[in-house]
């Protein structure tokens, strides 16, 4: 292997330049926005050298390191080591390998980002707007095949050529196009992934076609790529439900302790299957002027199911039947031990689908005028939908049962036994259930965007400390529909101990509906099976799978429930209609003499315009009649507009020419999430007295309403970075970077009243829950990393280097809405952010193998305080981390075999309620194992 020599110039200031860096050069200049300013930087400051033959994952992570050194930006990049192949099976997971980046998991894969605390980020696929249509602004992670992309780029602090929307940061992926490549490429791979836990197999297959052409017309490039995945996975879940303060335990009396109010478990066993296409046309009819055309189509199926069981006690102040000489607290007044009699009891099965399709297509071109007069523009329309169905089937338990609760061991272990008898066969005898309730919702999201802009960029003689002068304007048009029918509950039977036989359908009575729950035997690797209630029925998971005919099987067993059969109308509707006008102006400079410094100063003017039509929805009971509810609709209609003036500087200082000083300044913003902006409000009559029985006539007492806001302002951010970066060799690099963020209008859950009119009974005061803009926040921390091979090892151990990196993240944000289980109000830090997080990776890059062993680490950080049975209780979930490895061999230059493995050491996901010794969550995932076969000619 060939060492790199550094080539200096008498002042010792000039950067290195090898057949990899030129490389760069051409991609830097390709992100849809910018012009070639990068390149011409590049150009001027590097001298030729020797350099290390590598390819694959070295090759890679040079590319990377490239990205950043030569950027004016601060910007972090993953390259994919192959053609298909980043270096993790999803796009979320490798993003969180970069400093700064923390991800959420759904079902054990790599989901939702956050850039140094904040969720509100920007998405962009090849320099353009990308989105998904689930309630907020960016790109679901999990839409997009990871196949599909030859790498992505994080920017932390942006350019004024740069689309506004990021406060947290900018993620661009980019896919490939036919000029990447010299001639004509062709590439397949298939992957075939076991998932443990749920004992399955999925599969991974891409191919790719690209080729140029030289004609008389000038030349003509095109590729196509195209990728399918189908994914098992299994999620197993132990669940504590929320602790109340109690002075009524036997042998506790009159002490307050805090007494869990039951616990259950819960099992996912589903199904990932997603579908992708990219392709792209260029055309450059002379060297001056390229045309293009990018297409990309996202198809992504989540299916969901589940089933489980849970037992109730009861909460604060509730008749509690607890068993004497069963409890037992820890030091600090908290359950370890318990025992209820006659608890309520749930099963169910639930059987849930999310589809979603995303398609973009842009046309464009890059046109240099003259030698110093560039412009280049282009036009893009997306569209994007999807679809929710959800129904669940519930069961319910007759009394007669004693529920045992034990969360001394490593999970809370739970057992049901009949009280008479002490017999644990009291859950396997279908005489016991009933047919309890049906609950369903269907929602249809869909939203389309036309996006143009054009660019000019004048180049200033040589020899002056103006390089480029870059302007440009931009306009969207956004239309987001969505039509919801929120979750409708409806009971099927009576509760069972009210001795009402004509109002329940007993499990006996419909033998063909109920099942035995799939999968107890085998909860969490079948350690837990009898520490996790036992075998027990739910409704059949074969009926629920069938949504529309399940619920209409479901409601036609008691005549008497009144139960819709079928989903119910969606009809809580809201469209919104969005444009954005941008103009920008930024100037890019350097040190005429050595290049000491360069960098850019620049200024973006966005202004919004947001429209927003829903429906009031109103619930009330007349005078004449308690018993039937009654509605009423009125139309929302809000338009608003807010212009915003984004000033940024970028600066980098050559210390020495290894050596990089960079500042970086600049405000930005993040408009509110579609959800959050929905023109829909919900209103509810309480007509219930004292002792929860109507008044007659009602009186209102303690109405509630619920819904958007579709005047919310958007979130605004004045950031300042600063990064001192040390490359020490090619490819090796070391750095330290601070950053502080002022946020104004951060969104928060307010609870206010206002005034509304309900018929026949004039204006009552209501308290309403909506989104509101809170106040002003900061967030600061610094990010550490750094990158070598030790090539001064001995030629047996020359192929090792490291990765590793380090975040701290420091916020002083208002709290989200967050109350202790007595509903007084807790300080609690941004949902998503951990203070500390770090990367290790240990890699190795030789002759014919590569690898790496990958470890990612985050303490502990609030999931929600807004969760389903727990109110607005913060959730946190502890300290995580996961080692992931992957080895690659060459066979030849056309074949390779690649092993991976995630979450190799079996990680169990826990969370906990408020306080540390209160859990909530026990989650276990698969893990996965893969096996990789690429051909590249």
């Amino acid at each position: 292997m060939k060492r790199s020599i550094n080539a200096l110039s008498k002042n010792g200031l000039r950067r290195r330049r090898s057949c990899l860096t030129m490389a760069i050069v051409a991609a830097l200049g390709s992100n849809g926005y910018a012009f070639a300013q990068q390149s011409t930087e590049v150009e001027e400051q590097a001298d030729d050298v020797e350099i290390i033959e590598v390819s694959g994952l070295r090759q890679s992570l040079m590319t990377a390191v490239s990205r950043k050194q030569f950027s004016t930006e601060i910007v972090d990049s993953i390259i994919a080591d192959d053609i298909g192949k980043l270096p993790d099976l999803n796009v979320a997971e490798a993003l969180q390998r970069i400093s700064g980046v923390q991800i959420s998991r759904n079902r054990g894969e790599g989901s939702d980002v956050a850039i140094r605390g904040l969720t509100q980020i920007r998405t962009e696929l090849n320099g353009r707007d990308i989105f998904s249509t689930i309630g907020g602004r960016s790109l679901s992670f999990e839409d997009v095949p990871s196949e599909l992309l030859s790498g992505i780029d994080v920017y932390k602090n942006p350019s004024a050529e740069q689309i506004e929307g990021g406060i947290g940061g900018l993620i661009n992926l980019r896919t490939r196009k036919p000029f990447d490549s010299d001639g004509q490429l062709i590439s397949a791979t298939a992957q075939l992934i076991h998932y443990d836990l749920s004992e399955e197999n999925g599969v991974n297959l891409s191919g790719l076609y690209s080729n140029r052409w030289d004609t008389d017309h000038g030349e003509f490039g095109f590729l196509i790529n195209g990728s399918y995945n189908k994914a098992k996975f299994r999620e197993d879940a132990v669940i504590v439900e929320p602790f109340y303060t109690r002075t009524d335990i036997p042998g506790y009396e009159g002490e307050a302790v805090e007494v869990a109010s039951g616990g259950g478990i819960s099992a996912w066993v589903g199904e990932r299957e997603r579908k992708g296409l990219a392709m792209s046309m260029q055309w450059a009819p002379t060297s001056d002027l390229t045309l293009y055309s990018q297409f990309l189509r996202s198809e992504y199926e989540f299916y969901d199911p589940q089933t489980g069981i849970f037992a109730y006690g009861a909460g604060e102040g509730g008749t509690l039947d607890a068993v004497p000489g069963e409890f037992s607290f820890d030091a600090q007044g908290n359950l370890l031990t318990g025992a209820y009699n006659n608890p309520p009891f749930q099963s169910f099965t639930r059987d849930a689908t999310r589809n979603s399709q995303t398609s973009d297509f842009s046309l464009g071109f890059n046109w240099q005028l003259s030698s110093q007069l560039g412009i280049s523009a282009d036009i893009q329309y997306i569209d994007s939908s999807t679809e929710y169905r959800d129904a669940t089937g519930f069961g319910s338990l007759n009394a007669g049962s004693t529920f045992y609760m034990d969360l001394r061991g490593d999970r809370p272990a739970y057992q049901v036994r009949e009280t008479a008898t002490g017999s644990t066969d009291f859950l396997t005898n279908p005489d016991n259930y009933l047919y309890q309730a049906m609950m369903a919702r269907s929602a249809d999201n869909d939203g389309d965007e036309v996006a143009a802009r054009a660019d000019l960029q004048w180049d200033f003689d040589h020899g002056s400390v103006f390089r480029t002068f870059t302007t440009g304007a931009r306009y969207t048009t956004k239309d987001i529909n969505t039509a919801d029918s929120g979750f409708d509950w409806a009971a099927i039977s009576g509760p069972p101990w009210d001795g009402s036989e004509d109002a329940t359908a007993t499990y006996n009575e419909f033998p063909e509906y109920y099942s035995p729950d799939p999968h107890q035997s085998s909860f969490w690797r079948g350690d837990s099976a009898a520490s996790a209630f036992g075998p027990h029925f739910v409704v059949s998971p074969q009926l629920m799978q069938n949504n529309s005919n399940a619920l209409a099987t479901l409601a036609g067993l008691n005549p008497l429930s009144g139960a819709t059969p079928g989903f119910t109308e969606r009809n809580e509707l809201n469209a919104q209609e969005e444009q954005t006008y941008a103009l920008y102006g930024m100037l890019d400079f350097a040190d005429p003499e050595d290049d000491f410094y360069s960098g850019n100063v620049g200024v973006r003017i966005v202004k919004t315009e947001v429209g927003a039509a829903g429906t009031q929805t109103l619930t009330y009971r007349n005078a004449a009649d308690t018993a039937t509810d009654l509605q009423s609709q009125s139309a929302i209609e809000v338009d608003q507009s807010y212009t915003e003036v984004l000033p940024s500087f970028n600066i980098k200082f050559l210390l020495t020419d290894t050596l990089y000083w960079r500042v970086a300044a600049s405000k930005g913003l993040s408009r509110p999430s579609f959800e959050a902006l929905a023109a829909n409000f919900t209103l509810s009559e309480n007509y219930l007295d004292a002792d929860g029985n109507p008044d007659t006539p009602p009186e209102y007492r303690d109405s509630t309403g619920e819904g958007g806001n579709p005047g919310l302002q958007p979130l605004t951010v004045n950031q300042l970075d600063t990064a001192l970066e040390w490359y020490f060799d090619e490819g090796d690099m070391a750095y330290a970077t601070a950053f502080y963020k002022k946020v104004k209008n951060f969104e928060q859950t307010g609870v206010y009243n206002a005034d509304f009119d309900v018929p026949g009974k004039g204006t009552q005061t209501f308290e309403v829950t909506a989104p509101v803009n809170g106040e002003s926040g900061t967030i600061k921390g610094f990010e550490l990393g750094i990158q070598t091979f030790f090539d001064f090892l001995p030629p047996n151990f020359s192929g090792f280097g490291i990765q590793a990196n380090y975040t701290f993240v420091d916020s002083e944000a208002p709290s989200p809405t967050a109350t202790d289980i007595e509903g007084n109000p807790l300080v609690v830090p941004l949902e998503g952010l951990s203070e500390h997080s770090y990367n290790l990776v240990l890699l190795y890059d030789k002759d014919q193998v590569s690898g790496r062993i990958a470890y990612n680490w985050r303490d502990d950080w609030v999931t929600t305080t807004s969760g389903n049975g727990t109110g607005n209780l913060p959730i946190y979930s502890r300290a995580y981390g996961q080692l992931d490895a992957s080895v690659s061999y060459d066979i030849n230059p056309q074949f390779s075999v690649t092993l991976a493995a995630v979450n190799l050491l079996d990680e169990t996901n826990e969370s906990y309620q408020g306080f540390e010794n209160r859990p909530r969550d026990y989650v276990l995932n698969d893990r996965r194992l893969s096996l990789r076969v690429g051909m590249t000619f």
